[in-house]
């Protein structure tokens, strides 16, 4: 999806853009003659999923711990109304 839209923004740009005409010579080409840098890409996707994982388990912790600080909470005051 990037690159698809790098690709439409550079040909547009060479080919018609600001008021150019295309020319007669050679046509516009877009090539790239290294491999593709995927294993950073992958890392970078497995990273977040390792970040939104982490965060969801800590809002799940935090979830049950303020669902027992709360029945502790009702059951201390409980008790200070029965004192009173």
């Amino acid at each position: 999806m990037v690159s698809s839209d790098l690709v439409s923004r550079l040909t547009n740009y060479f080919t018609v853009g600001e008021g150019k005409e295309q020319e007669a010579g050679e046509p516009f080409a877009i090539a790239y003659q290294e491999p593709l840098p995927l294993a950073d890409f992958f890392a970078c996707i497995d990273e977040h999923f390792q970040c939104r994982k982490t965060l969801a388990d800590a809002e799940a912790t935090l979830n049950d711990r303020a669902h027992q600080f709360r029945l502790i909470q009702k059951r201390l005051l409980v008790r200070f109304k029965e004192r009173n």
